[in-house]
This record gives C-alpha cells, sequence and structure tokens, in this order.
C-alpha cells in the first residue's frame, strides 16, 4: 500500500514538473514595416521595410524571457510634393542587424493564453545607410554603427504552428553622429534623429 502510494506520488509529481518546467520556443519571425526619422522634417509612416529573423524564449508559458535576432531595413521617405516645390525629396535607406531581449507574458488570466505581449530593448548595429533619391554621399558616415530600440510587441497564436505580430519601436538615443543628444529620445531632450518605426507579420513555428 504504501509503494503505491508512493508510485502515485511520483507519477503525479513528475506531471506537474513537466507542465510548470522551463521550456525553450524558436519561430522565424517575418514582419513588414513603415518607418519614419523623427528629427529629418518629413512627415508620416512613409518608408516601407521589413525583418527576417528568429524569435525565441525561455521560460514557463504564462512569463518567460524571449530574445530575437533580425535584419532589418528602415529610414525614411519624403517624396516631390508639387505644393512645396523647395522640399527636397529623398529615400533614406538603413539595413541593420537587431539582438533583443524582452520579457513577456501571456493573457491567460483575461482568458486568451495564446496573446502574449512583451517588451525589451534591441541592440542595433548598422550594415548600410544610402540614399536612392537625392544625393547624400556621407550619410553612412554621418549615422552611428551601434544604437539601441525600446520595442513593444503583441503576438497573437491563430494556428499551432502560425502567430500574428506587432510591434512598435522607438531608438532610446539619437541615430546620427552629429548630434549633441546621445540618450532617450522620448525624454530629457529632443535633438538628433530617431527611428520610429511599427511592424505587422507572422511567427512561423517549426
Amino acid at each position: 500500500m504504501k509503494l503505491r502510494i508512493l508510485l502515485v506520488s511520483l507519477v503525479l509529481l513528475s506531471r506537474v514538473h513537466a507542465q510548470s518546467s522551463p521550456e525553450f520556443t524558436f519561430q522565424v519571425q517575418c514582419l513588414g514595416s513603415m518607418s519614419q526619422i523623427d528629427g529629418d522634417a518629413a512627415v508620416g509612416y512613409s518608408k516601407p521595410g521589413f525583418t527576417l529573423g528568429v524569435w525565441g524564449g525561455y521560460g514557463r508559458s504564462e512569463k518567460r524571457w524571449d530574445y530575437s535576432l533580425g535584419f532589418s531595413e528602415l529610414g525614411s521617405l519624403r517624396g516631390f510634393d508639387p505644393d512645396n516645390p523647395g522640399l527636397t525629396p529623398f529615400h533614406i535607406h538603413a539595413r541593420q542587424l537587431e539582438l533583443g531581449l524582452h520579457q513577456s507574458r501571456n493573457l491567460a488570466r483575461f482568458g486568451h493564453p495564446e496573446t502574449r505581449w512583451s517588451i525589451g530593448v534591441e541592440a542595433t548595429r548598422l550594415l548600410r545607410a544610402w540614399e536612392s533619391q537625392g544625393y547624400m554621399p556621407r550619410l553612412q558616415d554621418d549615422y552611428r554603427s551601434w544604437g539601441a530600440m525600446g520595442s513593444l510587441r503583441v503576438h497573437h497564436g491563430i494556428r499551432e504552428h502560425l502567430s500574428l505580430a506587432a510591434s512598435c519601436d522607438y531608438s532610446l538615443y539619437s541615430v546620427v553622429n552629429n548630434s549633441a543628444t546621445r540618450w532617450v529620445g522620448w525624454g530629457l531632450a529632443r535633438g538628433g534623429a530617431y527611428y520610429n518605426r511599427v511592424r505587422l507579420g507572422v511567427l512561423l513555428h517549426p
């Protein structure tokens, strides 16, 4: 009798541990984006771009640490305006690597365990910056090689191997070298130039 009780207890404990133990997750992220550069005299999310990469996590389903690695293009675009012919059109492209760390939670307590939100920081490494519509020959020299962006994301699972993803991202300090403002674009000072981006896409679960 004691042996049976012990065996049953061990089985129950193993099931509880399996349900609550941390686990790894891995997904492929494919996101489209619209961005602008606050501080470049252009208005609106007019620059189309993308992010391709991976998204993963470690922890329990309700709360975990997520990581991300992506290759992105963002920038700014201002077309010709016939009402303001003196404004010079430009199309700024910036391609960069992004490595992020995020704290995420699901919404199980609200009855939606398939939905997660996260907040985090993404370190960025500029690979190339160029202008394709006007003339900015030293554009890449004007941009910082390293940067950081704050990110707020929401994921919603719609199928077993597919989730929708949306994010809002903003530079934590100016992306250009010729700025005295180096920290928190939304905060103490508004000098410099800051990436402002929204993204929408999918996460594929292998």
